[in-house]
């Protein structure tokens, strides 16, 4: 892996060019050879292919008028790229994002393009690692109270035990476990029976990330993500 340096000329990079894959990390721009991954058709990715294909059912399905006002709408979702620029998602896109969001929270899919909504602050604190005791609680506040907005679904996602030293998990290690909807308590919960059922009993000095969002009802939006550390202890 070799590391590259910007100039003025070209202020950063990303992608892949001519069989060579450009990236950055915390310790700056490198460079390295593309490696086509391998097939392995796993569970997951059978899931995620079967997801993308009934979205793209769905997208064929709506009325002309229904493609129309997501193709017009995109323009009012922008987004940032890896580059940090703003660009701007085509309509079906946007449709497969949204909706994705819903599956995510168990909602149904909506066939016209939504006006964006505003998303309360969201506050994650582990109050009890997980112990003997089975216990594994967090307290989560949106604007300060600890319910589910109404008109909102809480989405908990987890990770399986990951190595010690990480402080960032990537997203795709991440996986559902539980939604609550609009006012619903989130004062005290303990999710470990969730977790367990999803991915398995810990053991003592394994790690997990703990991850929490919100999506709109109305519009399929989905909040920023936060996540906290979690441990299996021995008390």
């Amino acid at each position: 892996m070799a590391k590259i340096k910007t100039s003025a000329l070209v202020a950063d990079i990303k992608g892949t060019v001519g069989g060579n894959v450009f990236a950055s990390n915390k310790g700056g721009n490198y460079v390295r050879r593309y490696k086509k991954p391998t097939n392995a058709n796993t569970a997951k990715q059978q899931v995620v292919r079967d997801l993308f294909g009934n979205m793209a059912g769905l997208w064929r399905g709506l009325t002309e008028t229904q493609r129309e006002s997501w193709i017009q709408g995109a323009v009012n979702f922008p987004y940032q790229d890896t580059l940090g620029e703003t660009r701007i998602y085509s309509g079906q896109q946007l449709f497969n994002k949204l909706n994705n969001n819903l599956v995510q929270a168990i909602l149904p899919s909506i066939q016209t393009c939504p006006i964006p909504q505003s998303f309360p602050s969201i506050d994650i604190v582990l109050v009890s690692n997980i112990t003997l005791a089975n216990v594994l609680s967090l307290v989560i506040a949106f604007d300060g109270f600890s319910t589910v907005p109404t008109g909102f679904e809480l989405v908990i996602q987890s990770t399986t035990s990951v190595s010690a030293g990480v402080s960032s998990p990537q997203q795709g290690l991440f996986k559902k476990i539980i939604t609550h909807g609009g006012d619903a308590a989130t004062s005290d919960l303990n999710i470990i029976t969730d977790y367990d059922s999803t991915f398995g009993l810990l053991i003592t000095g394994d790690t997990i990330f703990i991850q929490v969002f919100l999506v709109n009802l109305i519009s399929g939006e989905a909040s920023s993500r936060v996540f906290v550390k979690s441990q299996r202890v021995a008390t």
